[in-house]
């Protein structure tokens, strides 16, 4: 009878043997820089929602603009700062600064209290270039660039109840928005009080 530890390592092994040539390669060259192993764990306070928020609690049909925009944050204290795709908010932090929240701003809303979001995409053609540099990293999302020579965006509000055009579903709007253009959204707030979060869907 096989012991628990025996099965685990068959079966990495067999799925490593389903690999292919270039996938191995990209593998081992990832695997051989452990930089979770050289960070001290717990040093560093994670950030919370309230650190960046917009309060959309009593404005009925106000609208608020987002940018998404290379931004620069450290994750951690023992890393440089990294560079990613985040979501920016006149009087929030700036493009450039590095010990501010790397979470998207917060938006503080009232069941039934409806507003619009302006997401405008100031993504400049190739800054994907700029994020993801390993293009056969594993996880990497650099091959969804490849058809359009832009960075597009399409932002879903996650668990939200609105209407088709405002979901941010890729099947609804096929060609998403492109640099230098604008997602405008609606938002009627109608579910119960809840925790929701916004991302990317393109």
């Amino acid at each position: 009878m096989l012991t628990r530890r025996q099965v685990l390592k068959r079966g990495v092994a067999g799925a490593a043997s389903v690999m292919t040539a270039g996938r191995l390669d990209s593998v081992a060259a990832f695997a051989a820089k452990p930089v979770a192993k050289r960070l001290t764990p717990f040093v560093d306070k994670l950030p919370t929602l309230l650190d960046n928020v917009i309060d959309a609690s009593g404005a009925r049909g106000a609208t608020y603009d987002l940018t998404i925009a290379l931004v620069r944050r450290k994750v951690h204290s023992q890393l440089p700062a990294a560079q990613f795709f985040g979501f920016l908010h006149g009087g929030g932090p700036g493009v450039s600064d590095p010990v501010a929240s790397y979470l998207a701003p917060t938006f503080v809303a009232e069941q039934n209290v409806g507003f619009k979001v302006r997401f405008h995409n100031k993504l400049a053609p190739h800054d994907y270039l700029k994020v993801f540099k390993t293009p056969r990293a594993p996880g990497s999302s650099y091959l969804q660039f490849a058809p359009a020579p832009e960075v597009r965006i399409l932002t879903h509000l996650h668990g939200g109840f609105v209407a088709g055009k405002d979901d941010g579903n890729p099947y609804q709007n096929f060609d998403a928005v492109g640099s230098g253009i604008v997602q405008a959204v609606t938002y009627p707030n109608e579910d119960r009080a809840t925790l929701l979060r916004y991302h990317d869907h393109h």
